[in-house]
C-alpha cells in the first residue's frame, strides 16, 4: 500500500528533481499503472483530524502524520520509512527502517 501523501511527494520529485524529470505523459502512465492501484486510502475531513491526533501523540510532522494515519486506516502492520524512528509503535502499526 502506498499513501496518497507518498504519491504526491513522488510526483513532485519525479517531475522536478529527477536527473531526467518525467514528462507529464510518463507521470500519468506511472500513476495509472503503478501508484494508483497501490493507493487504498484517500483523505476526508475526519482523516485530517485523525492525522492531527497522530501529530500530537507522536511529535511527527503533519505530513509524516498523514502517512501514519493512512497506514492505520489501511490496517497496515508495518510502515517502512527511513525518516521515522525505527521500531516506533502506534496502536497496531510498527515503523521499520528498511535500510537497517
Amino acid at each position: 500500500m502506498v499513501s496518497f501523501q507518498v504519491v504526491q511527494e513522488f510526483c513532485n520529485v519525479a517531475l522536478q528533481k529527477f536527473k531526467k524529470p518525467l514528462s507529464a505523459a510518463d507521470m500519468r502512465e506511472f500513476l495509472e499503472c503503478i501508484l494508483m492501484p497501490l493507493c487504498a486510502v484517500f483523505p476526508s475531513g475526519g482523516f485530517y483530524s485523525e492525522a492531527l491526533d497522530v501529530r500530537e501523540r507522536t511529535g511527527y510532522s503533519f505530513y509524516d502524520s498523514m502517512i501514519i494515519q493512512a497506514a492505520l486506516e489501511a490496517d497496515c502492520g508495518t510502515l517502512f520509512s527511513e525518516d521515522m524512528q525505527d521500531g516506533f509503535k502506534l496502536f497496531s502499526l510498527t515503523i521499520k527502517n528498511p535500510f537497517k
